[in-house]
C-alpha cells in the first residue's frame, strides 16, 4: 500500500484539468466523461491504499471536497466515514452516511450499496472498517547482546565468517562442543559479525526443550504472518517459513538444537541465507554441515578472560590465577563463574578459590554463582542420553581417569552395546575420541569437570569392570617390564 499510493500520487499530479477546458465538443462527451471516471477511480484507489497505510489525518479534507462535488458516488463517501471514525469523529462519520443515505434514497430511490453498509455497521460497533497495514518486518534482528568480556576464539571466528559468508547455496555449520564450552556465546558474536552480509535479518531462535510447531509459529508472526494466517500443520508452516525467507538475506541462528530433524525443518529453501547451528551433539545425521568442534580456551585467553571478569588483582596474584584457570579446565564457563565469584566478593583471595576448586570432592559445588552452575549444564547434557549410554557414562566416571585407551574403556562398560553406548557419548560430546597412540590403540578422554560430574554418579557397587581394568593394566605393565633391558637405572 504505501508503494502504490506513491504511485497513484505521481499520476494524479500529472492531471492537467478538468479536460477540454474552456472547449465544448459535443462529440468528445463520451470521452471527456470517461477521462473524468478514470481520474476519480485512481483516487479512489489511491485513498484505499492510504488508508490501509494509515494515512487517514491529510485524507479527510480531501474527501469531503470529492463527496461534496460528487454526491451519489458510494465510495469515497465511505472512505471519508473511514477516515473520520479513525480521527475520533464517530458522529462526523454516521451523519455522512445519514447524508448519503437520504440523498441516493431522494434522487435514485435505492438504499446505499454493501460497502458504505459495511462501514457504517462496523462504525456502529467501533470498529475499524478498513485494516491497517502491519508494520514492515524486514530487516529483522533478534540477536541477543553480543558479550563485552567476549575473550579468544579468533580462529573459529574467522572459519565460522568464511564458511557462513561464503555464499552459494545455504551453508549450514553446525558448533558443538562439550557442556561449557561457550558455543552459544561465539555464535552470537559470529552473528554479529555477520549482519552486513544478511541486510535482510538475523533470526535467533532458541530450541531446548521447545515444540517445534510452536518455533514455527512464532517465526511466522515474527515475520509478518497474521495469528489466524498461520497453519496448523507443522509442514505447512514450515513451507511459509522457506516462503518468507526466499530471495531474502537471512541469517537463521538455531540455538542449542537437538534434533537433526528440526534442523533441517528450518533450513530457508534458497540461496542468499546461512544456518549457524548450536547443538551439545554433533548432529552427525545433517548432511552437507560444516562442523566445527568446541574445545577448552588456550591458557593465555583462558587467563585473558579470568582478568577481564575479575580486574587487577589476577596480575598481582598470577600463580594463584593459574591454579583457578587448571581447576577450572579452560571452560569458559567455569572460568566464567570463578571470575564472576571474585568480582562480586573483593576479600576473597585467589589462593583460597583456588584451594577451594583444587579438592575434586567439592570443585563442582563452588563453580556455581546465581544462575550459572557447570553441574546443572553437564546434567541437561546427561539427561538426554539413552540408558545404556547413561551407564556406560557412570561407570567411565567411576575409573576416574581423564584418558583411557578403547580397550579399557570396553572393558569398564563390559556390554555386547558397549560400541553404541560410547558412540553416542561422543555425538554428546561427553567423551571425546582422540587418534590412536603409538601403540596404535585407539583413546577416549573426558574432560576434568565432565569426569567429576560422572564420578558423582556412579555406583560404589559397579567396581567389577575398574578391577578388571586395573588387572589388565598391571598385566601390560608386567609384560612391558619384562621385555626392558635389565639395566641400572631402568629406562623411563
Amino acid at each position: 500500500p504505501v508503494a502504490a499510493a506513491g504511485h497513484y500520487r505521481r499520476a494524479l499530479a500529472l492531471w492537467r484539468g478538468p479536460v477540454l477546458a474552456g472547449l465544448h465538443v459535443p462529440k468528445l462527451d463520451a470521452d471527456v466523461a470517461r477521462l473524468e471516471s478514470e481520474r476519480l477511480a485512481v483516487f479512489e484507489d489511491c485513498v484505499d491504499a492510504e488508508l490501509a497505510a494509515g494515512r487517514h489525518a491529510e485524507l479527510t479534507g480531501e474527501l469531503q471536497a470529492v463527496v461534496t462535488e460528487h454526491p451519489l458516488r458510494e465510495r469515497p463517501a465511505a472512505q471519508l466515514m473511514t477516515a473520520l471514525h479513525r480521527a475520533g469523529r464517530q458522529g462526523d462519520a454516521l451523519e455522512v452516511y445519514r447524508r448519503l443515505r437520504t440523498t441516493l434514497v431522494e434522487e435514485l430511490g435505492v438504499e446505499p450499496g454493501a460497502q458504505a453498509r459495511r462501514v457504517h455497521a462496523a462504525v456502529l460497533r467501533g470498529e475499524d472498517p478498513v485494516p491497517r497495514l502491519p508494520p514492515a518486518v524486514w530487516p529483522v534482528c533478534q540477536l541477543p547482546p553480543d558479550i563485552g568480556d567476549f575473550t579468544g576464539r579468533e580462529a573459529e571466528l574467522a572459519e565460522l565468517t568464511t564458511v557462513l559468508g561464503a555464499g552459494g547455496g545455504v551453508p549450514v555449520a553446525v558448533l558443538s562442543g562439550e557442556p561449557g564450552a561457550g558455543k552459544s556465546t561465539l555464535a552470537v558474536r559470529a552473528a554479529h559479525r555477520l549482519r552486513a552480509q544478511f541486510p535482510d535479518g538475523q533470526l535467533y531462535v532458541p530450541l531446548a526443550g521447545r515444540d517445534i510447531g510452536e518455533v514455527l509459529a512464532d517465526l511466522l508472526r515474527a515475520l509478518g504472518v497474521p495469528g489466524p494466517a498461520v497453519p496448523d500443520d507443522v509442514r505447512a508452516r514450515a513451507a511459509v517459513f522457506r516462503g518468507r525467507l526466499s530471495d531474502r538475506r537471512v541469517l537463521v541462528v538455531l540455538d542449542d538444537a537437538v534434533d537433526p530433524g528440526h534442523v533441517r525443518t528450518l533450513l530457508p529453501g534458497t540461496p542468499g541465507c546461512a544456518v549457524l547451528v548450536t547443538s551439545r551433539r554433533r548432529l552427525s545425521g545433517l548432511a552437507g554441515a560444516h562442523r566445527l568442534a568446541l574445545g577448552p580456551l588456550s591458557g593465555a585467553d583462558a587467563a585473558e578472560l579470568l582478568d577481564r571478569l575479575a580486574g587487577a588483582r589476577v596480575a598481582r596474584e598470577r600463580a594463584d590465577a593459574e591454579r583457578i584457570v587448571t581447576a577450572c579446565a579452560r571452560l569458559p564457563l567455569a572460568l566464567r563463574i570463578a571470575g564472576s565469584r571474585l568480582a562480586i566478593r573483593p576479600h576473597l583471595r585467589l589462593g583460597e578459590l583456588a584451594d577451594r576448586l583444587e579438592d575434586e570432592v567439592r570443585r563442582l559445588d563452588e563453580l556455581t554463582v546465581s544462575d550459572l552452575a557447570v553441574r546443572s549444564s553437564i546434567a541437561l547434557s546427561y539427561e538426554g542420553l539413552r540408558p545404556p549410554a547413561r551407564r556406560a557414562f557412570r561407570l567411565i566416571g567411576r575409573c576416574r581417569l581423564a584418558d583411557l585407551p578403547a580397550w579399557a574403556v570396553t572393558t569398564l562398560v563390559d556390554d555386547p552395546d558397549a560400541d553404541e553406548a560410547v558412540e553416542e557419548l561422543v555425538e554428546a560430546s561427553l567423551l571425546e575420541a582422540r587418534g590412536p597412540d603409538p601403540t596404535g590403540e585407539g583413546r577416549y578422554r573426558m574432560h576434568d569437570l565432565v569426569r567429576l560430574y560422572a564420578a558423582e554418579l556412579a555406583e560404589p557397587s559397579s567396581g567389577e569392570g575398574v578391577r578388571t581394568v586395573l588387572a589388565a593394566t598391571l598385566a601390560l605393565a608386567d609384560a612391558a617390564a619384562a621385555r626392558l633391558p635389565r639395566t641400572v637405572p631402568m629406562p623411563p
